[in-house]
């Protein structure tokens, strides 16, 4: 799976990488039958209409799989334009964005234009809130997403904005906001725009302007076509996968929640917002006489709007879920799966599966030694992967860990030490399997402490 990344965290070679395929594709072509797509169909719904946010997804896929011929490791970057607001940020650098200018004739004058702006986080703040696609994304389109276009000026603020390359990574960041959307909103449908009365063709299974064989419904799960962005953490940021500790909330301004068990047992979430703040989750969720043991693990589910759902054992093993819905909540996944007297040591790890729809799989040893799967899919379930992979006498101590392969087809490996100090590993490939990989090294006699 492709990982979109906010420009500033790629790499010099991903930088020049994807600098190479923009100007293959322009050589080839591609550029200008986008833009020409692009002009052509302005005033149709690609904007000012529900299909504005699928059409320009389907958009960018495509461009993105030109790119790719070029080099198969190629995805778009995005512009977080309430980020980098000026022209001396690295966006413009000639080693990136700024040789285009003259290279391609784009005439940019950043912030001429009267009136120009970007947007502010505010706005985002704001429109992340909003409760229906029609609210969220008429908004999203106007003032956000057209004020870039504006502030750039030349190409960028005309029909055939696709000239320009900043075009992709500003539209990648317009699909971000969408996708996070989708995430904090899930129940919330897809619907056609309810203002100007009588505007057909732009419902949910109508074809996209230029690709008919394709509808809104083809692109609503973005994962589905192959990507994720780097906010949603799943396998290179681990907050996600079980880092214990600590959630980076935005890499671009270095900001990042930590969490950690006092020594009196109260779990501390020490955060930074201009400045270190102190509070107290399981004590906001009205819960102020629970004490914990051990670390926690969290799951960031939404960087944007800075959602995290925190796992750790009480001193009397319950296994505890302390999550920010409008408000810090706890509760007990185990006991919500139905196994109430079951009771956990050390500290448990957690796999996210999918931030946008809020799945996870948290990983955690038994006080009788038992490795413990506790998953949600329409409700909490509990099962134990080493017993199903054929090893049920087999007990573990400590705290696993656990390696997300591959968070669209669920698969992941977990590692985990046995009593007698074997490091195992238990994955799942088309049914969960176990073996020992020092043993597999060549180590069958070595034997292991600690944490993993």
């Amino acid at each position: 799976m492709g990982v979109r990344k906010n420009y500033r965290n790629l790499t010099d070679v991903e930088r020049d990488r994807f600098v190479q395929a923009l100007f293959h594709v322009k050589s080839t072509g591609v550029v200008d039958q986008f833009a020409e797509i692009h002009e052509r169909h302005f005033f149709h719904t690609i904007h000012r209409s529900s299909h504005f946010l699928p059409w320009h997804r389907e958009m960018l896929l495509r461009f993105e799989r030109e790119l790719q011929k070029f080099h198969p490791d190629v995805t778009i970057p995005y512009w977080d334009s309430t980020v980098d607001r000026s022209p001396s940020d690295p966006l413009w650098n000639n080693n990136f964005l700024g040789q285009f200018n003259s290279a391609w004739d784009l005439r940019r004058a950043f912030g001429a234009a009267p009136g120009s702006s970007l947007p502010t986080p505010q706005q985002v703040e704001t429109n992340q809130g909003r409760g229906t696609y029609d609210a969220f994304s008429r908004e999203l389109e106007n003032p956000i997403h057209n004020r870039p276009h504006t502030w750039v000026g030349g190409v960028m603020n005309d029909f055939a904005s696709p000239g320009d390359p900043v075009f992709y990574l500003h539209h990648c960041w317009i699909d971000l906001l969408w996708a996070q959307w989708q995430l904090a909103h899930p129940g919330a449908p897809f619907v056609p725009w309810s203002n100007p009365p009588g505007l057909a063709g732009v419902g949910l299974n109508d074809p996209l302007t230029e690709w008919p064989d394709r509808t809104p419904a083809n692109v609503l799960d973005h994962h589905a076509l192959g990507y994720r962005y780097d906010t949603e953490m799943p396998a290179e940021m681990p907050a996600s996968i079980g880092n214990r500790r600590v959630f980076g909330r935005d890499l671009a301004r270095n900001t990042k929640s930590i969490y950690a068990v006092t020594t009196e047992g109260r779990l501390a979430q020490v955060y930074d917002a201009e400045g270190w703040h102190l509070d107290f989750p399981a004590e906001a969720a009205d819960s102020a006489s629970l004490r914990f043991q051990c670390t926690p693990a969290v799951f960031g589910r939404d960087l944007a709007l800075n959602l995290k759902s925190i796992y750790v054992a009480t001193t009397e093993g319950r296994l505890a879920q302390v999550y920010d819905a409008a408000g810090w909540h706890l509760d007990f996944p185990a006991e919500a799966a139905g196994s109430p007297s079951l009771r956990f040591q050390g500290s448990p790890a957690v796999f996210g599966r999918d931030p946008v729809r809020n799945t996870k799989s948290i990983y955690a040893v038994t006080t009788d030694g038992r490795l413990a799967q506790i998953y949600d899919a329409e409700g909490w379930h509990l099962d134990f992967p080493a017993e199903a992979a054929g090893s049920p006498s087999l007990r573990f101590q400590g705290s696993p860990a656990v390696f997300g392969r591959d968070p669209v087809r669920n698969t992941k490996s977990i590692y985990a030490m046995t009593n007698d100090g074997r490091l195992a590993q238990i994955y799942d490939a088309e049914g969960w399997h176990l073996d020992f990989p020092a043993a597999a090294a060549g180590q069958a006699d070595l034997r292991f402490q600690g944490r993993i």
